[in-house]
């Protein structure tokens, strides 16, 4: 009896664990439009990470000392 209560605790731990697999980010109910705007898709969030990424690669690149000097022969 304890064998099969503990196989049924260890599967359903397990069953909660797997449910989860996936989930990523904020869940909010399809209804709900100010955490839909909030939030939104994925996509979009990953393109202004991408534009962020760039504009702050460029910042970088106008204050790095220039590297490409005149021969001083």
């Amino acid at each position: 009896m304890i064998k099969l209560l503990r196989t049924s605790a260890m599967l359903t731990l397990l069953g909660l664990m797997v449910a989860g697999c996936g989930q990523k980010g904020p869940l909010y109910l399809p209804g709900d439009e100010e955490a839909a705007e909030r939030y939104g898709p994925r996509e979009e969030a990953q393109q202004d990470e991408d534009q962020q990424d760039d504009e702050q690669q460029e910042s970088a690149d106008e204050s790095a000392p220039d590297t490409t000097s005149e021969d001083e022969s």
